[in-house]
């Protein structure tokens, strides 16, 4: 028995020896980094957009935009802000310098030489209010941030099939793959190049999955293409019944109820912004052939219960939600803004149902900068 223990001890320390010299030889001649995330990168030919795109998204999900140092940014303190959006924020085929909230972080810049600032935006694709919320109540203890800005409202309105119903307290069963690793889990990938290895593979796999042939050149403009050929040939839904215990503003409102209590508890200011949308009643050089998002009225017929929305709905479902979020913030003393109607429905502004070009981006990063600047003043006086 003790031959079997004496065995054992010296095995597991030859074993722990064996893994020490290959972790060494890693850290030697291999990193990894001590960072996990992406880069992705895109070739463009569309009108209003760089032509070569690439950005790193790291491993919570978040782009960010940080100022260039003293010399750029002074040497204050630095003003983290945290995005929360959906498409608009996302800014796939924009640099983090050319996005809405990048322009936004420049602009706050100028206004403050002095400070320095760090924007980060979730890179998070059809994103509800009430997933913004659920991401923040488990990220924000450790991302910290100064200033939320949530930028929400067309995945609210079209993000809900026809069917609907709503459930009081469904922020509660939300469930993301950002949710952050265990304690453990996240000091093995901090500290060993094998587990960080592990997992770049992991996420490389599903990168791949996800963007599929988006890294062909020039992709992304055949599949929106692809995407507007089947939108015009779907039949046209002039509404959606949203009788009451039917309607998604309860929960689009849940979210931003939810959002300002978690920023409440973490010390954060918040700002609610309408997020635009090329969709209205009218739309000016040839804005109708951007859109390509349809909607599953019936999701019981298959393909036959997908139509495409009218865009005059949708403007005015939008212009509901946004009275009802500036009703919400008011008693809140949170800030509410809703831009739509300045931003022009034009090719120059938007390049689809969401995503802005870069002269798009600048226009709404000048609309939100009168409502951000006073919180962080606040924070700059503290």
């Amino acid at each position: 028995m003790k031959q079997l223990l004496r065995f054992g001890i010296w095995a597991g320390v030859a074993v722990a020896v064996l893994v020490g010299l290959v972790e060494a030889a890693l850290w030697l001649f291999a990193p990894v980094g001590t960072r996990v995330s992406h880069r992705f990168e895109f070739d463009n030919e569309l009108p209003g957009l760089k032509e070569r795109v690439s950005f790193v998204v790291d491993g919570k999900s978040l782009r960010s935009w940080k100022s260039g140092g003293p010399d750029a940014g002074g040497a204050g303190r630095e003003v983290n802000i945290l995005v929360l959006g959906g498409g608009a924020s996302v800014a796939l085929l924009q640099n983090d310098e050319d996005t809405w909230w990048g322009q936004l972080g420049a602009a706050l810049q100028q206004e403050f030489p002095t400070a320095r600032f760090r924007v980060s935006a979730l890179f998070r694709d059809n994103c509800s209010a009430l997933e913004g919320a659920k991401w923040a109540e488990v990220n924000l203890a450790q991302t910290k941030p100064d200033v939320v800005i949530a930028l929400f409202g067309f995945e609210d309105v079209v993000g809900h099939d026809g069917t609907y119903t709503y459930a009081p307290g469904r922020l509660a069963t939300v469930a993301l793959e950002t949710n952050p690793r265990s304690p453990f889990k996240q000091f093995l990938v901090q500290s060993s190049q094998i587990c960080r290895r592990i997992v770049n593979r992991g996420q490389t796999r599903g990168l791949t999955a996800t963007l599929g042939p988006l890294g062909a050149r020039n992709a992304y403009a055949r599949r929106l293409a692809e995407q507007r050929q089947i939108y015009a040939s779907l039949p046209l839904a002039y509404e959606v019944d949203r009788p009451e215990g039917r309607d998604p503003v309860a929960e689009y409102l849940d979210g931003l109820r939810a959002l300002a209590s978690t920023c409440q508890q973490h010390g954060a200011a918040l700002a609610v912004i309408g997020e635009p949308t090329v969709h209205r009643g009218l739309m000016d050089g040839g804005a109708e052939r951007l859109v390509h998002r349809w909607f599953i009225l019936d999701p019981a017929k298959g393909n036959a219960g997908v139509v495409r929305l009218d865009s005059g709905w949708l403007e005015l479902q939008l212009s509901r939600y946004y009275a009802a979020a500036e009703k919400l913030c008011g008693p809140l003393q949170v800030p509410f803004l809703d831009p739509t109607r300045k931003m022009p429905a034009h090719p120059a502004v938007f390049m689809d149902d969401l995503m802005l070009t870069d002269a798009g981006a600048r226009t709404l990063a000048q609309l939100v900068l009168p409502a951000v600047t006073p919180l962080v003043e606040a924070r700059l006086q503290r």
